[in-house]
């Protein structure tokens, strides 16, 4: 999560957000996860994602080895680096070859570990402005790319907690949404990426957004039927419509259930749109729904709320030294 900077408007915010090369940089992926950014060479994939309730952490892993693992926590109290980086040479009461990181980027301090197949860098770094000590872990097994390590270590920071719009971007996915809504699942399936995030208050608004791999193999109906069958058993269409979504030709359906007998004596129901679209660059499908408890009769996304794609896949960087 990357809340954006404050004393920007929503839709200034979004506007600039929706630039792809405002938000990935040619070399290296960006990830924003839980308020943190992390740069990283493309091919590292995010195999671990901190969840609700869990330390902060992202763990990035190529075809063959664990490459970065980034973890971090907000503490009270200054922390100690040097005492950090002295444990961190020690393994069940020996001393570790390693030798001090040189040329990291400013605050970061850490250790170079050389290994049989290669060199693990270990750093650390505590944010102040927000108290957040961050450790990254960085396996180079076939050379260290020193440029890679160091861009990689200056783009690792907290993002500012105060904003009205959060950017999302791991997993193939790349979402902004209000500060106010928070992860509440994250799951990564086979060809099937999904998030889900609570609004809270009374309304119990919940926004769902999905990304889904080879559609040409499965997607033997019209999109508009498969966007029906994801459509709750209980609920009622209330209409459904082709829209436009970023360029591309989309399914939308509103649907209408029970929301309990009191709610329903009041006039009170859950509401609910769900959006659906192909995108030909990526070769992808998405869908996003959005339900909430109201007495409206239409419903909309909330201000802000935008999945982009058809999003270029950045190069990889070369060269180590």
């Amino acid at each position: 999560m990357a809340p954006l900077p404050a004393g920007r408007t929503k839709s200034e915010s979004l506007r600039q957000l929706t630039v792809p090369e405002q938000i990935m940089e040619p070399a290296l992926e960006q990830t924003y996860w839980r308020g943190m950014r992390i740069d990283h060479p493309a091919d590292w994939e995010l195999s671990i994602a901190s969840g609700l309730d869990e330390p902060g952490r992202c763990l990035f892993v190529d075809r063959m080895y664990q490459r970065l693992d980034v973890r971090w926590k907000d503490v009270a109290q200054v922390p100690n680096l040097d005492l950090l980086l002295e444990r961190r040479q020690r393994k069940d009461g020996e001393k570790l070859e390693v030798a001090p990181l040189a040329g990291a980027p400013e605050e970061w301090r850490g250790l170079v570990q050389k290994t049989k197949a290669g060199c693990v860098t270990r750093a650390g770094r505590f944010f102040r402005n927000v108290r957040r000590l961050v450790e990254a872990t960085i396996v180079w097994p076939q050379g260290r790319d020193r440029r890679t390590e160091c861009d990689i270590l200056a783009s690792i920071s907290p993002q500012a907690s105060q904003a009205e719009l959060s950017l999302w971007q791991a997993m193939g996915l790349s979402l902004t949404a209000p500060a106010e809504f928070v992860l509440a699942r994250s799951q990564a399936r086979v060809g099937r990426v999904t998030w889900e995030f609570h609004g809270g208050g009374k309304d119990e608004a919940t926004l769902e957004v999905e990304r889904l791999a080879m559609p040409d193999s499965w997607l033997k109906a019209p999109l508009s039927r498969w966007l029906e069958q994801q459509v709750p058993v209980d609920a009622k269409t209330m209409r459904q419509d082709r829209v436009d979504r970023s360029g591309h030709r989309a399914e939308s359906v509103v649907s209408s259930q029970n929301a309990g007998l009191l709610a329903g004596l009041r006039g009170v129901r859950r509401l609910r749109l769900d959006l659906a679209w192909l995108c030909p660059a990526e070769e992808r499908l998405y869908h996003m729904a959005f339900h909430r408890v109201c007495r409206d009769e239409t419903i909309s996304f909330p201000p802000g709320v935008e999945v982009r794609c058809c999003r270029p896949v950045p190069g990889i960087r070369e060269g180590r030294a």
